[in-house]
């Protein structure tokens, strides 16, 4: 009795930890694009997870068993995410805000309903598609209604932004279907050396090179800023996600983190970044994480019938 409570605490306490990481992840975005460009700093961030799952796996204390297997769907995935999805991320968050990317990129469980749709065409019910609507709508007033809006220039930066959300929804169909080959640490390990090894390819490629690694070490700022990104939203982070995965419903999961990062996303943005504080951010936000929380409800419960 007394060691399951335990467990729960912990996972409670990964939770919290987890969801706190991925959503500060946004502000230490913003402060390591100041000293590299968007390729660079991916070379950086996933580099190093990269490296520290290789190291894990290879010491043994990562367990994955990958004899028989054919890996080549999980490279795939993996060019979706973190490949193409860490581009638009990352790009997206230079032109927009902390709070702004926190709640577009809130919006991949919509989509991954409506990638269900298109693709499989599954039907939505009513509530699914008010949904949808509430959602959307909360986006239109974050954006719309922000002091710093554009029509020239943040508005490129969010359709940049729901690049990253597209690139995930797919990945989320195309990893559900792995899934039945492989455990969700083997798909991390592979996806994470993937993109360790692709974006350090690209870095020399496109980004600065070299003189990445020797700003990295010259700037303490940027180096806080890297390692947080590589070891605890990209290695610990997803750690963490796939242990909580094996105890908890995967619907009560990821609403629990999505709206979590998006809450303190959002308060990483305001009182951190500065980012602009308003009516239109509490009733903005508070339309997205009703309408996702929504989504899930309606697709855990169609599930269980």
């Amino acid at each position: 009795m007394v060691k399951r409570m335990n467990n729960k605490v912990v996972t409670i306490i990964l939770t919290v930890l987890a969801a706190l990481a991925w959503g500060l992840s946004f502000f230490f975005t913003i402060v390591a694009l100041k000293y590299f460009d968007p390729i660079s700093l991916l070379g950086l961030r996933w580099g190093i997870a990269g490296l520290l799952f290789a190291i894990f796996y290879f010491v043994g204390f990562i367990k994955c068993d990958f004899k028989g297997k054919n890996i080549k769907p999980l490279i795939a995935a993996g060019l979706l995410q973190p490949c193409l999805y860490s581009i638009f991320e990352t790009t997206g968050i230079g032109m927009t805000s902390t709070s702004e990317s926190a709640i577009i990129i809130a919006m991949i469980p919509i989509f991954t309903l409506i990638v269900s749709v298109i693709i499989y065409k599954k039907r939505l019910s009513k509530l699914s598609i008010f949904a949808v609507v509430i959602a959307f709508s909360g986006i239109v007033v974050c954006t719309y209604f922000s002091p710093e809006f554009t029509a020239t220039g943040k508005l490129l930066g969010y359709l940049v932004l729901f690049g990253a959300v597209i690139c995930s929804a797919f990945y989320t169909h195309s990893i559900n279907n792995a899934g039945k080959s492989f455990t969700s640490t083997e798909i991390t390990l592979v996806i994470s050396i993937s993109g360790g090894v692709f974006f350090t390819i690209l870095n020399f490629i496109f980004g600065d090179g070299f003189n990445t690694y020797v700003v990295f070490i010259n700037e303490s700022d940027s180096m806080f800023s890297v390692l947080f990104l590589g070891i605890a939203c990209s290695f610990l982070c997803y750690l963490a996600f796939n242990n909580i995965l094996t105890k908890f419903s995967p619907v009560v999961v990821t609403n629990v983190f999505i709206n979590g990062v998006t809450l303190i996303g959002i308060i990483s943005g305001v009182v951190l970044a500065g980012d602009p504080f308003g009516l239109f951010i509490v009733i903005g936000a508070g339309m997205t994480m009703t309408g996702i929380t929504l989504t899930t409800l309606t697709n855990n419960k169609k599930n269980k019938n």
